[in-house]
């Protein structure tokens, strides 16, 4: 506020600066763009450990971003974003026949031919009633020329109602591995296994 002049003489008033103090930002965050197995495409992916690298496929001989990564929190980086760059690439899917329904359609849950290696499998051994059934998905991997399962899921007692707590579409928000299309569901039952096979990604139909 402007200082009150009582009296001739020397007087000193401050003046707040427009110009303000450039605050200090981590230097320890990267930013990595390539190839990798699998994962979101033309997204950044924010990533606080190596660990959350598997979604992207963990490390891979044939993806130097994946070294880069992981030897960037062996040297003490706590964050970084990760885009994969996949031009071109597809999401891999498969259709069963449903009992009541047109079609039952899956889909990986990101472009790349790691989806080949998933098998689905739907049964009906459950108590839950005549219009549940269980859906398995499974990634298998090639190791020393046997191929063993890596990975499974198992969602329990599904519906094809949408009413109902067991929805079937309800799994988009729980699997790691598979997208139901939400077009596809149209009955009350299905069945059927087999193993995705390559197809077209249409973002617009999974949820």
């Amino acid at each position: 506020m402007p200082v009150a002049l009582t009296s001739p003489g020397v007087y000193i008033e401050e003046i707040a600066s427009g110009i303000h103090a450039i605050t200090a930002v981590a230097t320890s965050t990267a930013a990595f763009l390539g190839y990798t197995t699998r994962g979101p495409v033309d997204k950044a992916v924010e990533l606080f450990s190596f660990a959350d690298f598997d979604q992207f496929g963990g490390l891979s001989a044939d993806s130097p971003l994946s070294y880069a990564v992981s030897q960037f929190y062996q040297n003490g980086g706590t964050t970084c974003y990760v885009v994969r760059i996949a031009d071109g690439a597809t999401a891999t899917s498969l259709t069963l026949p449903g009992k009541t329904a047109a079609s039952f359609k899956l889909w990986a849950s990101s472009a790349g031919l790691w989806g080949n290696n998933v098998a689905i499998t739907i049964d009906s051994d459950t108590v839950a009633g005549a219009n549940y059934f269980n859906l398995t998905a499974t990634e298998f991997v090639t190791q020393n020329g046997t191929r063993a399962a890596k990975r499974s899921e198992t969602f329990r007692n599904c519906s094809m109602n949408p009413i109902d707590p067991g929805y079937v579409l309800a799994i988009n928000d729980k699997s790691a591995l598979i997208r139901i299309d939400k077009t596809s569901l149209a009955g009350l039952t299905v069945a059927g296994s087999g193993t995705l096979t390559s197809g077209p990604l249409d973002d617009a139909a999974v949820n």
